[in-house]
C-alpha cells in the first residue's frame, strides 16, 4: 500500500474529472447523507470557484 500523500489542485483539473465522470462515493464508516441538492450545490461552488475548505479525494487502482 502506497503512503498517501497531499496534493494541491486546480479547480480546472477537478472539473475534468466531475466531467469524465470519474469519480465514486465509496461507503466507509456511514451512510450518504446529501441529498442530491445538497451535493449540486457543491458541485456549483466547485465550478464557480468558490472557497469550499477542504476536500478528500482518494485515488483508487482501476478494477481488473
Amino acid at each position: 500500500m502506497q503512503t498517501p500523500t497531499i496534493d494541491r489542485w486546480p479547480v480546472a483539473r477537478l472539473r475534468r474529472y466531475l466531467l469524465e465522470k470519474r469519480f465514486a462515493i465509496p461507503k466507509l464508516q456511514r451512510n450518504f447523507v446529501w441529498s442530491a441538492g445538497d451535493a449540486a450545490k457543491l458541485l456549483d461552488s466547485i465550478y464557480r470557484d468558490m472557497p469550499i475548505g477542504s476536500l478528500i479525494l482518494w485515488e483508487m487502482e482501476p478494477a481488473v
